[in-house]
């Protein structure tokens, strides 16, 4: 996976530092993970194909949710 560039901190681009200590939501299934990300990818793909989103934009997007779904999975 490639990864795109975060800010100091390591807090994505829409957390305070102070919100990546936050408890998160237990891990989705494996099932419901992965039809998430299928409707992930439809959305993404939309909005590149309309030009709302730059390659390099749907790629951070697509990389902090699956950032997400890992760091959920180690946790669980």
């Amino acid at each position: 996976m490639r990864s795109v560039a975060r800010p100091a901190g390591g807090a994505g681009p829409h957390l305070r530092p102070h919100d990546a200590d936050v408890r998160r939501p237990p891990a989705p299934d494996a099932r419901t993970a992965a039809r998430g990300l299928l409707a992930l990818m439809e959305g993404l793909g939309l909005y590149l194909f309309s030009g709302k989103y730059s390659a390099e934009q749907a790629l951070a997007v697509l990389d902090a949710h699956l950032d997400r779904l890992v760091a959920a999975g180690e946790n669980a």
